[in-house]
């Protein structure tokens, strides 16, 4: 009979030393208009407990012990920020919490029961930008570099013409003072480079 009375005993500090944590996925300025989806999961704690979200955005986690506990919202569609929890006995504290802050440091402070709002849509699919000239332009080095060399020869001969007389002499005596380089021949050296060598000329015979 003292067995039961312990284990019966030890059942009802169990409850009483857990707490529930509910709340609900709600709308916001940014977002005016939320559907939840069947696929949109709560989770606590890194997914130690996962809770199932109603169509109307509410969910419960039941039997959550003393401590700090980390919510995050499992969604495809939406962005919500996580929350922070803090349990205490009968009491419990939430707020925002952001990556990269201090996790003994609380937030916003947040109401109880939970309402998270939605932030940002998720996109998944990214349009494909429109096909436009300048686009194509400058996206194409070689373009480019066909259409700079094109402006090159074409606005080169009108700014000589525009010089001075005695300024493009100068310019034209230098140029041809100036000593030529001679390219090689890119031909005759693969030609060389590839040719078998030649048989080394065998010595004359002696006579005897």
């Amino acid at each position: 009979m003292r067995i039961i009375q312990l284990f019966l005993y030890a059942i009802s500090i169990a409850f009483v030393s857990c707490a529930s944590i509910e709340g609900q996925l709600v709308k916001s300025d940014l977002i005016p208009e939320l559907e939840v989806t069947p696929t949109t999961r709560v989770s606590l704690n890194g997914g130690a407990q996962l809770a199932f979200v109603a169509s109307d955005g509410f969910f419960v986690f039941n039997n959550v012990e003393e401590g700090v506990h980390l919510i995050e919202v499992l969604s495809r569609d939406y962005y919500f920020p996580k929350v922070r929890v803090a349990v205490s006995g009968e009491n419990m504290a939430a707020s925002i919490h952001a990556d990269g802050t201090n996790w003994n440091s609380a937030g916003p402070e947040m109401k109880l029961p939970l309402e998270i709002p939605a932030k940002v849509i998720l996109d998944p699919f990214t349009p494909r930008p429109k096909l436009t000239l300048m686009a194509l332009l400058m996206g194409n080095p070689m373009l480019l570099m066909m259409g700079g060399t094109f402006a090159l020869f074409f606005f080169l001969p009108k700014l000589m013409e525009g010089m001075d007389p005695e300024e493009l002499k100068k310019i034209q005596e230098n140029r041809s003072a100036q000593p030529k380089m001679e390219m090689p021949d890119v031909s005759e050296s693969l030609a060389n480079w590839f040719a078998p060598a030649a048989p080394a000329s065998a010595s004359p015979a002696k006579k005897k």
